[in-house]
């Protein structure tokens, strides 16, 4: 192995293996810069329910005979664990693992654990209007490169788009107690609307989330940075409570790959 190709390698697993890559690289949320509550209810003023990936089901509960149902648009998580509040007067504000790439418009999703009403549980069948069964949510929203100097997405920015956590294998989205087949893309945007799910079965449902997790994602087209990893969700009077599950973000591209690809031109130089 050549000097260069030896120091390539080197850069690679001191990366990979240095305290905290895992959740630098991530495109979720993976600090909690700052929180207040404002009027949120006590029970959901855990901020650090917003960092990571929404998880996979519901909890269980024993006391009323009720097991874990995976996460679908018509199985919202509610734990407390899963939901953090920001009540009139609030702030929260979160770094992302990985910049959102500006370039890419739509490129940061939000999940706020919003549910729809199923017409005939637990199929996922909606005969009129989407409509969801959880409260309403709203803030005004800012984004970052540095943290430093903030640009405003909105205000009363409405989310009223669910999550889906499977995009194959659920064939129960009310009550499915077991993992489906193959997980939806958390990091593929969704662009389409609650009117789209009007007069849908769950089929049609996962036809229009073409794979992706759902949620509502919000346009950074045309901010003068390249990439954002700071956002912020302040309420006031006029938006009443948001609940927040997760943040995720179209990535700019990984460190890793540029490496391994100096790797394979190096070891091909080399022999």
């Amino acid at each position: 192995m050549s000097y260069r190709l030896l120091l390539t390698a080197l850069a690679l697993v001191t990366f990979l293996g240095a305290p905290g890559a895992a959740a630098q690289s991530s495109p979720f949320a993976v600090e909690v810069i700052e929180y207040i509550p404002g009027t949120a209810p006590a029970a959901y003023q855990n901020p650090t329910a917003a960092l990571g990936k929404t998880h996979e089901f519901t909890p269980a509960w024993p006391e009323f005979d009720t097991p874990a149902y995976v996460v679908t648009p018509f199985n919202a998580t509610y734990s407390e664990d899963d939901l953090v509040a920001i009540g009139d007067g609030g702030r929260l504000v979160l770094r992302l693992g990985r910049p959102a790439l500006v370039s890419e418009g739509f490129a940061l999703g939000i999940h706020a654990g919003v549910g729809l009403i199923d017409d005939n549980w637990p199929s996922g069948v909606i005969s009129g209007p989407a409509t969801p069964y959880t409260s309403f949510r709203s803030a005004d929203v800012r984004v970052s490169a540095d943290g430093q100097t903030w640009f405003s997405l909105g205000t009363n920015l409405v989310f009223e788009l669910p999550t889906n956590w499977y995009a194959q294998g659920v064939t129960l989205p009310g009550a499915q107690e077991t993992a489906g087949t193959v997980e939806a893309d958390f990091t593929k945007s969704f662009v389409g609307s609650l009117s789209d799910f009007d007069s849908t079965d769950w089929p049609e449902m996962l036809s229009i989330l073409d794979g992706s997790a759902g949620g509502t994602w919000l346009d950074l087209t045309g901010l003068p940075v390249t990439g954002i990893q700071f956002i912020e969700f302040s309420v006031t009077g006029d938006d009443g409570l948001m609940y927040l599950d997760a943040v995720v973000a179209v990535p700019e591209p990984a460190i890793v790959l540029p490496l391994l690809v100096s790797l394979a031109l190096l070891r091909r130089r080399g022999r």
